[in-house]
């Protein structure tokens, strides 16, 4: 997170009860995800979100994102509404070009004559200073479908004709990295000319067994992937993250930084889900959010009032919270990475870990991000 950056999520649609990862919904099957956010409260969110904006000083940059569902399959029309709402809250802060973006997650995929007429109506709707990325979901298992990248091929290169970009997100579980490797996947997003990569490991009370119980053999896919996507130029999401966590740690070591980070993401990574609940986003393997899933109360709701005063409130108490979730853990309290570790959103996976199966015995990292900040840490150490 740079300090004159802004990331508010607005998940218009309500997560799948037993999360993405490893979904097995058809197509056909994704709206019954959960239910729409409501038009009111869409425009109360967005009315929230401006306020807060105009409380920030030396933003540069808003990115709004409407995330979780297959947005292509919505009603005609709907995510130009969407857009048209983002872009008007971008260019009403007189924040505008630069990285500003408005995002919408999709599959791209279907039929191309469906598919093609609606990429470009929505795409006629894009103003200036305020472009319109579509993020594409990615089913691990369909990699392995023979004609899965061939089929879907034209969608995903008229989205790069008419929107400059697009990016591509996944989910990963046991099943996921056992359908695809690392290599695999930087091939198709190569191929298809994905700009950036966001990949997600989000343990749940519902996934858990999926994700943390695979935790070795998903640590070993993260150190693969990291290796072979520096090694093509591949973008993606988890390097810069560890990397700004150990260079902020050696710049200036000590827990006075752990706060100063915290404050600053507390306040410029939000998301908000369909109810309104107004939670911090923290950045680990992917996009982790304080919500009920992961053990959490929201900040608050934005029929509370002003987001502000919600945020000023919050960002002591999951400072304290990150720095006990690390705590309770005997393994993290004489790693060498407690610090760098303690700026990002790992400490969700320890708080799982103690709800659901327990802390692993002896020294060694209980998740994943020990073998990442060893593999990080010399590039960062002769930068």
């Amino acid at each position: 997170m740079r300090a004159h950056e802004i990331q508010i999520e607005i998940d218009d649609v309500a997560s799948c009860p037993g999360s993405c990862a490893g979904c097995i919904l058809t197509k056909d099957e994704r709206l019954s995800h959960g239910p729409m956010m409501s038009e009111d409260m869409l425009e109360r969110v967005h009315g929230r979100v401006a306020e807060y904006v105009g409380t920030l000083e030396g933003l540069k940059t808003i990115n709004i994102t409407y995330g979780i569902a297959d947005h292509l399959m919505m009603p005609d029309g709907y995510v130009e509404r969407l857009y048209r709402r983002g872009a008007d809250l971008v260019l009403g802060s007189g924040i505008s070009g630069g990285e500003c973006a408005v995002f919408f997650t999709t599959s791209v995929i279907g039929r191309y004559e469906k598919v093609a007429p609606k990429l470009e109506r929505i795409a006629e709707t894009i103003v200036e200073g305020v472009p319109l990325y579509p993020v594409v979901v990615l089913d691990p298992c369909k990699l392995q479908l023979t004609e899965y990248g061939k089929t879907y091929a034209k969608s995903f290169a008229l989205s790069r004709t008419l929107f400059g970009k697009v990016d591509l997100t996944l989910n990963l579980s046991r099943s996921a990295i056992r359908s695809m490797t690392a290599k695999e996947l930087c091939d198709f997003a190569s191929e298809h000319g994905f700009s950036w990569l966001t990949v997600n490991l989000a343990p749940t009370r519902q996934n858990y067994e999926a994700t943390l119980g695979a935790r070795a053999e998903i640590q070993d896919w993260l150190l693969e992937f990291a290796k072979e996507a520096d090694a093509r130029s591949i973008a993606y999401s988890y390097g810069p993250v560890m990397r700004r966590s150990l260079a902020a740690t050696t710049i200036n070591p000590g827990d006075f930084v752990i706060n100063e980070v915290v404050f600053e993401t507390t306040a410029k990574s939000l998301q908000v889900d369909h109810h309104g609940n107004i939670m911090f986003k923290a950045e680990a393997i992917g996009d982790v959010f304080h919500g009920e899933r992961f053990g959490y109360k929201p900040m608050g709701n934005v029929e509370d009032g002003p987001i502000r005063p919600m945020v000023d409130v919050a960002k002591h108490k999951i400072s304290r919270a990150i720095v006990q979730d690390h705590l309770k853990v005997p393994a993290c309290r004489d790693c060498q990475y407690l610090n760098p570790c303690m700026m990002t959103g790992f400490h969700t996976y320890n708080r799982m870990l103690g709800e659901m199966g327990g802390w692993p015995k002896g020294d060694g990292c209980p998740h994943v991000a020990k073998a990442l900040f060893n593999h990080y840490a010399a590039e960062v150490a002769a930068a």
